[in-house]
């Protein structure tokens, strides 16, 4: 058991942080919640709601 926790802990390799990836995804994430906060609040009547339905059922 000692023999594959070593084996595992030497095939991790440590790589430099990519900051343009990581700003793009946090910018990504913030702009997927501002959409859905945007969409929530659209009144029910709204012919977005079937679809924002959709994305949230699937």
């Amino acid at each position: 058991m000692a023999v594959l926790k070593k084996e595992f802990i030497n095939r991790i390799e440590l790589k430099d942080r990519n900051r343009i990836k990581e700003f793009i995804h946090n910018l990504y994430n913030r702009l997927e919640d501002l959409l859905f906060t945007i969409i929530s609040k659209l009144p029910e009547s709204s012919s977005h709601l079937q679809w924002y339905n959709g994305l949230i059922d699937t």
